[in-house]
């Protein structure tokens, strides 16, 4: 198994283990670690050093060679304070594996190439071996959220699942990019936590927060804000006519208010506007006189993009004449009903002055 794996067992050892053996069926999980600091030898001297009380089965180096630190059958201690599903305290029924990597507080780097080909190596060894399922082959931050970021968001998980060594979802970036803009309520929160704990991430850990960034820095790797809400977009709008424009024309009305129902922020250039049209939502509107100042410069820019695109759109339909009342307009429009029936919009009428 050395020669294969690639294994060196006399090197370096480690004492720091709990004495009693455990059965081969108390193997359950494997939990990927990065070692946090700066120097490699440092953290191995670390692994080692009975005063340190931390420890792991194997340590990959940055050249790729796999260290067996703790045998086995041994209790390494390497997960500290830790929930999975019914389990705690993890150590007991897992394996840890440690990759050399500076981490987060340092300068977080991606994974080696040799790296990822021992780790491969030695974890389908170690799933044969111990009959370990893909659902629980996990990395520090799924058991201890709280306090742990490692292996980080720079894993190559989706590899691992590609080698049916951990469990994947089936959504494209694509689709993830687009569920960013969409909202969702209460019920539906409640919906997303209650699948995480069926996933296995325990109820104990009150801060729910810390669960999202740990399900982020798995699955969804390229944004990490322990929000599970979306994203608000900036929409500007500038006074156009409110009334009808019949089939076929540009209503930006319309368009603005189904962009609402999808978690856009809609940002209103005209303080007046509120009293011309009713849009749902009022707690996502922002009524502006001006552009705003303290901005990003680059969110400035983008607004006036939007401001000037809209801008033409008012500029094109401005000269079309509105109809001076309500009733004049229901009217109009019964008596095109025959030859074409134009598409009325929900408050989009002007009220008498």
């Amino acid at each position: 198994m050395s020669s294969k794996l690639g294994l060196n067992l006399a090197k370096y050892y480690s004492i720091n283990f709990d004495i009693p053996k455990r059965s081969k069926k108390k193997i359950v999980f494997i939990i990927i670690h990065y070692t946090g600091m700066k120097k490699e030898t440092g953290a191995i001297k670390k692994l080692c050093d009975p005063n340190s009380k931390v420890s792991s089965h194997y340590f990959i180096k940055n050249n790729g060679e796999i260290l067996n630190l703790v045998p086995d059958l041994y209790t390494a201690w390497h997960a500290g304070v830790s929930y999975w599903k019914k389990f705690k305290s993890l150590n007991k029924y897992s394996i840890g594996i440690e990759i050399s990597n500076p981490g987060h507080d340092y300068t977080y780097k991606k994974f080696s190439s040799k790296q990822i080909f021992s780790l491969i190596k030695l974890v389908q060894y170690l799933k044969t071996r111990y009959k370990i399922k893909m659902s629980n082959i996990l990395g520090h931050s799924d058991i201890a959220p709280n306090r742990k970021k490692d292996p980080g968001e720079k894993f190559p998980w989706k590899l691992l699942a590609n080698k049916k060594l951990c469990v994947w979802h089936h959504l494209n970036e694509n689709k993830i990019k687009r569920y960013r803009n969409t909202t969702i309520d209460n019920n539906q929160k409640k919906i997303f936590f209650n699948n995480l704990y069926k996933i296995g991430y325990s109820k104990i850990y009150k801060k729910k927060e810390d669960l999202v960034i740990a399900f982020q820095r798995k699955f969804r790797q390229k944004l990490i804000n322990g929000k599970i809400k979306a994203r608000k977009k900036v929409l500007v709008i500038i006074p156009v006519p409110l009334y009808p424009l019949g089939p076929g024309s540009f209503n930006p009305y319309r368009r603005s208010i189904e962009l609402l129902s999808y978690g856009y922020e809609l940002v209103i250039l005209c303080p007046k506007i509120s009293s011309y049209i009713s849009i749902p939502n009022k707690s996502k509107i922002k009524i502006l006189d001006k552009l705003p100042s303290r901005d990003s410069p680059r969110l400035i820019r983008h607004i006036k993009m939007l401001f000037f695109s809209w801008f033409n759109v008012y500029k094109a339909i401005k000269k079309e004449k509105p109809p001076a009342t309500i009733e004049g307009t229901k009217e109009e429009i019964k008596t095109n009903t025959k030859k074409s029936k134009p598409r009325i919009e929900k408050g989009a009428f002007v009220r008498n002055s």
